[in-house]
């Protein structure tokens, strides 16, 4: 956290392999445009995320504590200003996509999904999926165990280009 309020004007900010990270204070990286956070499994919030207003971009996998901070955080109040601004989002774990995330994702142009797991999405997973009207690209990558994609599509009407890489 020290090291990072000395880098206030930092705009691209990734956080791969720290197993031993719990908390991650974000209050100082106002300028932050894109942050991705990888194979940190004891990684349970990101403060000051709300400071971030010019974030882009998030990218989050292999991360299993974030899942359940990312679910409070788009149920808080004022958690909009967060996400709405947010165009592009990668996930290992579908189960962060609900209602309450994907009705403040209002710019999101970019989906993609990471999950080897995942079979297909839940019913309210699909639901929440068609908030998404900005959505221009949705990816699945690695989903080895994917067996059909969502069933409306076709209702994402800004959709133009869907990816399965690695399926």
């Amino acid at each position: 956290s020290r090291l990072l309020s000395c880098l206030p004007a930092m705009t691209k900010l990734a956080v791969q392999r720290s197993p031993e990270l719990t908390s991650l204070q974000l209050a100082c990286c106002t300028a932050l445009k894109e942050l991705e956070i990888g194979d940190c499994d004891l990684l349970a919030s990101i403060e000051g995320l709300q400071f971030c207003v010019n974030l882009t971009s998030l990218k989050v996998f292999n991360s299993p504590g974030l899942v359940s901070w990312l679910k409070l955080v788009s149920q808080q109040q004022g958690a909009s200003e967060i996400w709405s601004g947010l165009e592009t989002l990668e996930i290992s774990d579908a189960s962060v996509l609900s209602t309450p995330l994907c009705t403040q994702l209002t710019s999101l142009r970019c989906l993609q999904l990471s999950h080897r797991g995942l079979v297909s999405l839940t019913e309210e997973q699909e639901t929440a999926l068609q908030l998404l009207t900005s959505l221009h690209q949705f990816k699945f990558s690695n989903c080895l165990n994917l067996l059909s994609l969502p069933a409306n599509l076709n209702s994402l009407t800004s959709l133009e280009t869907l990816s399965i890489i690695h399926c």
